[in-house]
């Protein structure tokens, strides 16, 4: 057995997640032995402490942290760049970390599946939330062609608030809930308090993937509208980190 590698996934809150489990069957423990933790880190000190010490190959980033690391970290892949936010993290040989952006492969296949599904192309997107997750949700939506408007509590002038959203009727509509609103623990809340203005078929991708079924997911299935969770799009994105992981093993010699 080789030299103990350390991975593990940092943000706050941490304790809902579901990536050790998802991890664990992916670890080869004929080649490393491998082992996962949640790395609760409620400042920003912390985080640069956890990235300065030589114990880790490589991180999964979650919120509040995915714009924000990559003020500590010198080395982007071209689609990081493009996005503006990381989800994964990894050695190089040198020891220094590069940034890489895997949401857009989880959030690629969630909506290619719900394609699959839907009884309408949408034409047109709403992404609630405006944080690192809605980042490569842009990108993914670009890559489609299909318009999208961003909502937020606190909007720019590009952006939408949820009271201007409320009185737009809108069509063939896909909804992406890029917020933490309906996560374990706080599973009754939802960003949204009416769903009127959704006018025929439209569609839901609740980022959210604990719990299984969100208060918005009821709401959209309530009133005879598709929606999924982030469940697919979680192991998705596990699974395109650990390929770089297992990849860029760190031996800190």
């Amino acid at each position: 057995m080789g030299l103990k590698q350390h991975i593990g996934l940092l943000g706050h809150p941490v304790s809902h997640s579901q990536s050790p489990a998802l991890f664990a069957p992916l670890f080869d423990t004929d080649l490393l032995d491998w082992e996962y933790q949640l790395i609760d880190v409620a400042t920003e000190e912390g985080l640069l402490k956890k990235l300065s010490s030589p114990l880790y190959t490589g991180f999964n980033v979650t919120i509040p942290y995915k714009q924000a690391v990559l003020k500590h970290v010198s080395n982007r892949s071209p689609r990081v760049t493009r996005i503006g936010a990381t989800n994964t993290l990894y050695r190089l040989e040198n020891g220094d970390w590069m940034a890489e952006n895997t949401d857009y492969d989880g959030f690629l296949a969630t909506f290619n599946k719900g394609r699959l599904e839907w009884k309408f192309s949408p034409k047109q997107a709403l992404i609630l939330g405006t944080g690192g997750s809605s980042k490569a949700v842009q990108a993914v939506l670009e890559d489609l062609h299909i318009p999208y408007q961003s909502v937020s509590r606190t909007p720019s002038a590009q952006q939408l608030s949820y009271s201007d959203l409320l009185t737009h009727n809108r069509e063939s509509c896909l909804v992406v809930n890029c917020t933490p609103l309906g996560m374990k623990p706080d599973t009754q809340s939802s960003p949204l308090s009416d769903l009127r203005f959704l006018k025929g078929p439209s569609a839901l991708i609740d980022l959210v993937y604990n719990p299984s079924q969100t208060r918005l997911m009821q709401q959209f299935q309530s009133s005879g509208h598709w929606a999924t969770n982030g469940s697919l799009m979680l192991r998705v994105q596990a699974e395109a980190a650990w390929n770089l992981f297992r990849t860029h093993t760190w031996n800190p010699e």
